[in-house]
Order: C-alpha cells, then structure tokens, then sequence
C-alpha cells in the first residue's frame, strides 16, 4: 500500500461513518439535531451503551468467584462490593450479614475471661453455622471461614494470667531484670 492511499482511505472512512450518522438520524435511532464527532468518539459511546450491562452467566460467574475468594479467607474491594449491591443484593446482603454475625463473634470473644470461656463461644456458634449450612451451604462456608479468621486472630491471643499472680517465679533474662538484681545488690 502506498502513502498516497492513506489519506483516501481516511477520507473514505470519514464519508461512511456520516453514511451511517444519516442512516441512523432519519430511521429515529438517533436525535437528529445531535452533533457527530467523526473521529469515532460517538461510536465508541455507542458500543459501551451496549456493552453495560453484563449478561447473567457473567453476573453469575462473578458472583461465584466472590464466593471463592471469601471461601479462601479473602476480603471484598470496594469495587466486587458495589459489583454485589447493583447485581446480586440478595447475595450482597447476606454477605453484610456475615459481617455483623463476625463482628459480634469478636466482640464475644474479646469479653471472655479465660480460655475456656472462649472454646465454649467457639463451639456454639460454629454449632449455630452448622444449622445455617442446610439452608445456605456457600453463606455458611464463607462464614464458618470468618469466624476461624477471628478465633485464630482473637482467640490465641487472649491476656493470659501471669506466673507471678499464681506464686511462680518472675521469669529471668533480659537486660532491665540484670540491670535491677545488679542495682538492688549494691544498694
């Protein structure tokens, strides 16, 4: 192809897409007081017009692959969180649910005294998510998970008793212990 055919070829171009304009301004597809840029700009728009709405199998896919990464432990985006609220709110509210039931199990847990306390809140409420799993196998997969991620986060952690409240000795080491046994020997 030679340079000189490019500029027919872009002119060429230019004289269908005004072809096109007209067609669709006098069949009623388009305003026809409505300004046309032809540099493509008016037909990209038309295309994302069309291409918005996704179709159901692609909700559903997504949806699904939410559902996976919850399952996995992940956490949603902002993005897969409005994804949820404008095409699946039925699924989007359940997962708030899941939230606020999470949320509650940290705070029980975090009001238990001791280790026993908070295997016995541990137990009752996977039982209560065992319930939950015949209604809704996914919504209590991905709750059963965040409810681990709080055990394993909250649940080994808890303030545990000191030796020295129970009469052991304080435990030895470190430079602040040296430092004070030093300083108390030459007092």
């Amino acid at each position: 192809m030679s340079i000189e055919l490019i500029p027919n070829m872009n002119r060429f171009l230019k004289q269908k897409k005004m072809e096109q304009v007209w067609g669709m301004k006098n069949s009623g597809a388009m305003d026809p007081m409505e300004k046309v840029a032809l540099n493509g700009s008016f037909f990209n728009k038309m295309v994302k017009e069309s291409q918005k709405e996704p179709d159901i199998k692609v909700i559903r896919a997504k949806v699904d692959k939410i559902l996976k990464k919850l399952k996995a432990g992940g956490r949603l985006t902002a993005s897969e969180k409005e994804f949820l609220c404008k095409y699946a709110p039925d699924v989007y509210r359940k997962l708030e649910e899941v939230e606020q039931k999470s949320n509650a199990f940290a705070a029980r847990l975090k009001s238990c005294k001791n280790d026993s306390e908070v295997e016995q809140e541990k137990a009752a409420t996977l039982n209560a998510v065992s319930m939950l799993d015949a209604q809704d196998p996914d919504m209590a997969a991905v709750l059963t998970r965040q409810l681990m991620m709080v055990y394993d986060r909250l649940g080994g952690k808890r303030n545990k008793p000191c030796e020295e409240s129970q009469g052991a000795n304080p435990p030895k080491g470190g430079d602040a212990v040296r430092r004070k046994r030093r300083d108390l020997g030459r007092a």
